[in-house]
């Protein structure tokens, strides 16, 4: 028996688990191992995985190969010298397989509307420190052959996360004046609720779950009023942001007198300070 190496591009220490075989009798096989490609993470954080981002924490890789069927389940692991280096599928077939691979998370899903303290730019950073819920998933059509075979399957995905902080412009006169009331909504999902934008206090969203996915977007509506609103006073707004794929997207709203209702100011216009940050996805790395 001979071992197969499975290139996917997410290399790193790991201990496999579970093992699930279909038997087809007069099957010859042989091991390989995978080399995973992943995006690389671009969060800034240290982590001890090799490319593979902080939030995968395992990988299950198939084996087809007519009705004969090889599986394995992999941990990834840290700081662990007695792990294995490479992703290592025993038994697989010689001949055509499809291999697909599918990697999971223990991210903490966030769908989150919500006031906070501070500045909108520490919240930001804070946010952004985060591990993204991201799902993996990559297939490949090799042959496998007695000796030496490498797989390389590129993995992607079409998660992605909207970061957005709304503050009110630092103006005593307005922000003592005025506050602004922030709905989100979502796709097919319930809204995250509504808060209100007082004074020196912030209000932050933060969308990362399965329902996050490439296309999707999150509407945005703002409601600019007195504080004391004796009058029914109003000017609303409505923005929007989408998801793109592999991307984080973190953006600071500022709220300015510009946008209150009459008789404040004559000015009906919505005036953001729009600060835009992306998580673009980068080229695979293949050994």
């Amino acid at each position: 028996m001979k071992k197969i190496i499975l290139g996917i591009a997410i290399l790193a220490s790991m201990v496999s688990c579970s093992t699930e075989e279909t038997q087809e009798s007069n099957v010859q096989t042989t091991d390989v191992t995978f080399l995973v490609a992943a995006p690389a993470n671009t969060t800034g954080k240290q982590v001890d995985k090799g490319n593979i981002p902080a939030w995968v924490n395992k990988i299950e890789i198939q084996a087809i190969s007519g009705s004969y069927t090889k599986s394995e389940q992999y941990d990834l692991v840290v700081n662990n010298p007695n792990a294995d280096k490479n992703f290592i599928l025993t038994d697989v077939a010689i001949g055509s397989n499809v291999f697909t691979a599918v990697s999971s998370t223990d991210s903490a899903k966030k769908y989150v509307l919500a006031p906070s303290s501070g500045t909108a730019e520490a919240k930001i950073t804070e946010l952004k420190a985060h591990n993204p819920y991201v799902l993996y998933t990559g297939t490949k059509t090799q042959t496998v052959v007695a000796t030496n075979n490498v797989i390389n399957i590129d993995m992607t995905t079409k998660h992605g996360r909207i970061i957005s902080v709304f503050q009110l412009e630092n103006n005593n006169t307005f922000k003592n004046g005025f506050e602004a009331t922030i709905t989100a909504t979502v796709d097919g999902e319930a809204s995250a609720g509504t808060t209100k934008v007082q004074k020196d206090g912030i209000v932050y969203f933060e969308w990362s779950n399965d329902k996050a996915l490439e296309g999707k977007k999150v509407v945005y509506k703002v409601d600019v009023t007195p504080i004391n609103n004796n009058n029914n006073l109003h000017t609303i707004y409505y923005c929007e942001q989408i998801i793109k794929a592999s991307t984080s997207i973190s953006c600071i709203y500022t709220i300015s007198k510009e946008n209150a209702p009459s008789p404040y100011t004559s000015e009906n216009k919505l005036v953001f300070s729009f600060q835009k940050w992306n998580e673009e996805e980068c080229q695979s790395c293949k050994n």
